[in-house]
């Protein structure tokens, strides 16, 4: 899974060998790493400094049915190290909002980041929540 900062100046690639997801600048044909994100993950995205990246839950919009409130939602990074995690309940306060599927629950999906430079999030709960990457804080 590779993913690309809106600039495409800078790109994350989940390395399953690693375990990890790792930031590349890049330039021309020329990969150089700069951090790493430890375990390995399936939905993330980069932003245009290369400084920070976002995970979003590996389930990505569905649930299992033996769902934590607890569980984490949404990370923000910068170089490597976490600055502000988001539970299910914090995203979606009321839970009783979650949508059932056949065999999931939805609970909405990460949208990414938008031409302000704010991440997106959409929730069954609250609808469109953006946040500030730099802090993980949500600003809308």
């Amino acid at each position: 899974i590779v993913r690309w900062s809106p600039n495409r100046r800078y790109c994350a690639v989940a390395d399953r060998k690693r375990d990890a997801v790792v930031v590349y600048r890049v330039e021309g044909e020329h990969r150089t790493e700069l951090w790493t994100v430890t375990p390995w993950q399936r939905s993330f995205d980069i932003t245009d400094d290369g400084d920070h990246l976002i995970v979003c839950f590996s389930g990505l919009n569905l649930l299992p049915l033996d769902y934590r409130p607890d569980w984490t939602m949404l990370q923000f990074y910068e170089h490597g190290r976490m600055i502000r995690k988001w539970s299910l309940r914090e995203l979606v306060p009321d839970l009783g909002k979650l949508k059932r599927t056949v065999s999931h629950y939805e609970w909405g999906q990460c949208v990414g980041l938008d031409a302000k430079g704010l991440y997106e999030v959409r929730t069954v709960d609250r609808g469109i929540l953006r946040f500030e990457v730099r802090t993980g804080r949500l600003v809308e």
